[in-house]
């Protein structure tokens, strides 16, 4: 039987996103984390993800988690999804209770690491 390969040409922060909504619909005890994420929540914190690991990258970690949760960080994800900074406001404080951000800095432990494209291989 051939493998089927499923490659998807996505850019910024939609390849975190969708990562993102895939581990959110598998039932793994290694991702379980993921599958308590709202829409919303996995939207913020791909974009968060992006910040952290393409857009501010190259900066040492102390000072890339005070870009990425500056007022201007948030703003740019409000503008990104068309939602308020009210609403990332409180999607950041889920995220926070649900371990996926600690205080004003990103939780390396549930991090997707860095990528550029997604590749599917189904057997």
């Amino acid at each position: 039987m051939e493998d089927k390969i499923l490659k998807l040409n996505l850019e910024g922060y939609k390849v975190y996103l969708e990562i993102l909504r895939i581990f959110s619909n598998l039932k793994n005890p290694k991702i379980e984390p993921y599958s308590s994420l709202r829409n919303r929540e996995l939207e913020v914190l791909s974009v968060i993800t992006y910040m952290y690991n393409e857009k501010y990258g190259k900066i040492p970690d102390k000072e890339r988690n005070t870009l990425v949760f500056s007022y201007d960080s948030r703003q740019e994800v409000a503008d990104t999804l068309g939602v308020s900074n009210e609403v990332v406001y409180n999607i950041m404080m889920d995220l926070r209770k649900k371990g996926f951000l600690e205080k004003n800095k990103v939780n390396k432990k549930l991090l997707i690491p860095p990528m550029k494209s997604l590749t599917l291989k189904f057997k």
